[in-house]
Formats: C-alpha cells, structure tokens, sequence
C-alpha cells in the first residue's frame, strides 16, 4: 500500500493491484452472498431495530412508518449516540428524501439498502459485477443491472441519487465510475459515497491490521481531502464531507485481525458487554474528536450534487 507524501492529500494505494479481469475472482466468498431473508426480528432486537428506522426517517425527512411507542422512544435515546446514529442513517446510506423518485446503488452487495429504500417510497434499481448478487437481488424483485455502472445502456440524467456505500475503494477506475455518475443524475441530483478514512485514528492504532486496508479488494483507500477532489473532477459540487460517526464496523474488526495474526485466531464467541462499551465509548471520544478535527474520522461520508 503506498501513500501520497503531500499533506494535503495523504491518498493510499496499492500497487501492485490486481487487473480488472480478475477482480470478480475477488468476491467470490464475499460476505454479501449471505441470505438476509428470514424471518423479522422480534423482541428487543426488533424494538432496537424500529429504533433505528425511526431514528433514519426523523433524521432525513421520511415519513416515519408505524412503530411501538417503545421504538419510538428508544430512537430519541439512539439519537444521542454519535455511533448508534450514524448507524441509522447508513442503513439508507444518508440519502434524504427529496422530491424525485428513482435512486440507483451501485455495488449494492446483498440489496438490503435497495429493499430499505424502496419501502420509503424509492424506486430503487442497483448494479454490480457479482453475479451472486444480481440473482439475489432479481429473486428478490429488485431491479438489477449486472457489471460496472460505466458500461450500462442507461439514459443520462435518469437518477435523482446515486449511491455507493463502500464501494469506491474498490473500483480500479473511480474517476471513470464517478463521471458516469455524474451523467446519470438529473440537476441538482444526489451523489453519496461511504468509505473508510486512510488517516483515521484506527489505522494509527492498528496498522497492517486496520479492517479499512483490506488487500487486495480496497484499491484505493481515501482522505476527506482526496475524495473531495476525486468528486470535484468528476464534475460534481461536494455538500457534505464528515466522518458518519461510526466506527465499530471497522475497529471490531480489526481487533479480531490483529488477534488472529497474534494470537492466531480471533475472538471467541459474540463480543462480551465489556468490549462493547468499550467500543461505545470508543466511538464517542472519536466522535468529539472528529467534530474538532473532521480528519479524525473511522468512516467518511461525501454528499454531493450535480450541477443545475
């Protein structure tokens, strides 16, 4: 992985990488093959879950969707958390509700995004290479388009939103990605990236074992500052450029990396109650941090809009 020396970039690479051709090759035990059909969740887990939903809709301007009067309350709890929020608003990968009607996800893995949108009243299409996750996603009643998003027969300005939720450290050509983006989106229309910050905290503290580098699938491993760049040449007008205020997705993980490589094998077992406040108050103190220092952050996410 080699890095940009100048300050004001700080870009992360890797090189050697592997050709296209044989990216697919990549994902073929991806964790987005898992079935996420089953049945709902129930008891506390489904009240939490609610929570969540209602915390999202509140947040980004969705009608909120029936809930106990128990979800209700817990989301305005949730909603003081910087993590527990940032993980409401991902589950729509922080696109708010505007007055157009038809978004687009590309790499949308195992389509649970897509099913989340198209219930707020989205009409909700997705693209991806895997073949794995278009069957699921048609099996499903998605409406899905297999390969990389430059290479579609699609209509320019089509989309009012284009999403990709860790997605872009993953694409040999961002930039090329990013344009056909751009001519996808009507005026005004909503880009938003998710991916994980080479400078954060957590890279400092673990290094090689840093869940963001993940060899050989992340390409390119962002900055706030060379993301920003990436979208401007692209064509687009950078809105928001924050941490998401989560950072468990990443720093768990890599708590099990470094174990396993240590140790050689990784945490037995779910995660106990001490770890887990560890991890919130971990994810607090890194949320403060990242309101002085926007740099600080485990987890980037960049809304942008295309030009009127």
């Amino acid at each position: 992985m080699r890095r940009c020396q100048s300050r004001a970039c700080r870009h992360h690479w890797l090189d050697p990488a592997p050709v296209a051709a044989e990216l697919p090759r990549l994902y073929e035990t991806y964790y987005t093959h898992r079935s996420t059909s089953g049945p709902s969740a129930g008891g506390l887990r489904g009240c939490y879950e609610g929570a969540l939903q209602a915390l999202a809709a509140r947040h980004l301007g969705y009608q909120p969707q029936p809930a106990p009067v128990a979800a209700t309350l817990l989301s305005y709890l949730l909603a003081l958390h910087p993590g527990r929020r940032g993980e409401a608003l991902m589950r729509v990968l922080f696109l708010p509700r505007v007055a157009g009607h038809r978004m687009l996800e590309v790499g949308f893995g195992d389509g649970r995004t897509l099913r989340r949108l198209s219930q707020l009243g989205w009409n909700a299409v997705g693209v991806d290479f895997d073949p794995v996750a278009i069957e699921q996603a048609r099996a499903s009643g998605i409406s899905a388009f297999a390969g990389a998003l430059e290479d579609q027969d699609l209509p320019p300005h089509s989309f009012d939103a284009v999403l990709a939720g860790h997605v872009v450290e993953h694409l040999a050509d961002p930039l090329r990605t990013l344009r056909a983006a751009a001519r996808l989106l009507v005026a005004g229309g909503y880009l938003v990236l998710v991916t994980p910050n080479a400078i954060s905290p957590g890279h400092a503290w673990f290094g090689i074992d840093w869940r963001g580098l993940e060899p050989p699938r992340h390409l390119n491993v962002f900055t706030r500052s060379s993301l920003a760049a990436l979208v401007e040449r692209a064509g687009l007008v950078v809105e928001r450029n924050r941490g998401t205020g989560r950072t468990q997705g990443i720093l768990r993980p890599s708590l099990d990396l470094r174990r396993k490589r240590l140790r050689g094998s990784p945490m037995d077992g779910p995660i106990s109650w001490k770890n887990r406040l560890g991890f919130d108050i971990t994810e607090c103190v890194q949320a403060g941090w990242a309101a002085l220092d926007p740099d600080r952050c485990e987890e980037i996410v960049l809304v942008a809009r295309s030009r009127g």
